[in-house]
């Protein structure tokens, strides 16, 4: 609905609220939604597109690591994704995040690999940003990068440089937005005002470490700039005073941030209404989940052997495996669910493809 509004020039308004959705994907889906009459066919055309960035950021991801066979491998896994494949007719924002993020991850690698200049930092800092205007729980994700492009370049100040940069170029793309809530708000406003809605319901009495309609107090009474305000309070205050039951519920939120890669499936047959046979809802679903776990066991298999036979991996190799972890801890504390692990599918695809490609090596040698 966002979208259609940007598209037909109205308001970025909906149900009384300015901020509290992300622009960013509604922003993209709406040249979409301008070119095509239809717009189931706009959700397949722009899936398609983000699936081919997705693709060739992944492929490069990869050659940049260990080469050309890897980035094939790598990619390959990606394409062949039963989660996404199932992803391509519905509507998600994960899908953009996905598109972006390897890309952000090659331009830091290439940053690290130059002896001067770094100016890929900056190029990595543009698409970040544009990733946090579709997703705010990425808005820390340049700090973290910041502080790996500094660890990994030498001397610091190159890395100081680097880091600087990367954060710069998110600035670039994410203020325009801010100054734009400023206007509307008279208070700093980042992206959205969901995050102290989300924060509470996901950290009151009543949480369950998945999605809930409401928490122990409804909010929804109160302006979205209260909401946050409120929601952040009240979330802060029942953390303190239960550190257990926070604690427990972390865990719960990071078994169901690990569980499931079957989104796709319930979007398209479910949501979508592709088909109402729960024979082969429940098929493609357990289709979707034993890929899942395929791709887990041979993650660790191929660990197990690497530290078996001292195989020497590629120096970053393991690199990715920080966005993984990052999304990993912000939804030990937000809300989760197997949805929210998607804009992080290439990480898993990218290592495998490093992994391999070095016991191959080993083995012709």
């Amino acid at each position: 609905m966002l979208g259609e509004r940007l598209q037909s020039g109205g308001s970025y308004e909906i149900a009384g609220t300015r901020a509290y959705w992300p622009v960013g994907y509604p922003l993209f889906l709406s040249g979409f939604l301008a070119l095509f009459e239809s717009n189931n066919v706009a959700y397949l055309v722009s899936n398609l597109a983000l699936y081919f960035i997705g693709f060739t950021g992944t492929y490069h991801l990869g050659q940049c690591i260990a080469g050309t066979i890897s980035g094939k491998f790598a990619a390959t896994l990606f394409a062949l994704w039963p989660n996404l494949v199932f992803s391509s007719g519905t509507p998600e924002k994960e899908m953009l995040v996905l598109a972006l993020l390897p890309w952000t991850a090659s331009f830091i690698l290439l940053s690290i690999s130059q002896r001067s200049g770094h100016w890929q930092a900056l190029i990595a800092g543009i698409t970040l940003g544009a990733a946090i205007l579709v997703q705010p729980s990425l808005q820390f994700l340049p700090f973290v990068c910041g502080i790996f492009l500094m660890v990994m370049i030498r001397p610091l100040r190159s890395g100081m440089s680097a880091g600087i940069l990367l954060c710069l170029g998110a600035a670039l793309v994410v203020s325009p937005w801010t100054w734009r809530n400023y206007q509307l708000f008279d208070r700093f406003v980042l992206v959205s005002t969901n995050g102290g809605d989300n924060f509470y319901r996901a950290n009151n009495p009543m949480a369950t470490g998945g999605y809930t309609l409401r928490g122990e107090v409804e909010l929804s009474g109160l302006r979205e700039i209260e909401q946050d305000k409120t929601g952040k309070r009240l979330a802060i205050e029942w953390i303190q005073q239960n550190p257990m039951a926070f604690a427990w519920l972390a865990v719960e939120k990071q078994v169901r941030f690990m569980g499931d890669d079957a989104v796709g499936v319930y979007n398209t047959l479910k949501v979508g209404k592709a088909s109402s046979d729960a024979r082969i809802y429940g098929l493609l679903k357990v289709m979707a989940n034993v890929w899942w776990l395929a791709v887990w066991g041979a993650l660790c298999a191929f660990s197990l052997v690497a530290a078996k036979r001292l195989v020497a991996l590629p120096r970053l190799a393991m690199s990715p495996i920080w966005f993984w972890l990052y999304l990993f801890v912000i939804h030990s504390v937000f809300e989760s669910a197997g949805k929210y692990h998607v804009p992080m599918l290439w990480v898993l695809c990218v290592m495998i493809g490093a992994m391999a490609t070095s016991m191959g090596d080993r083995t012709a040698s």
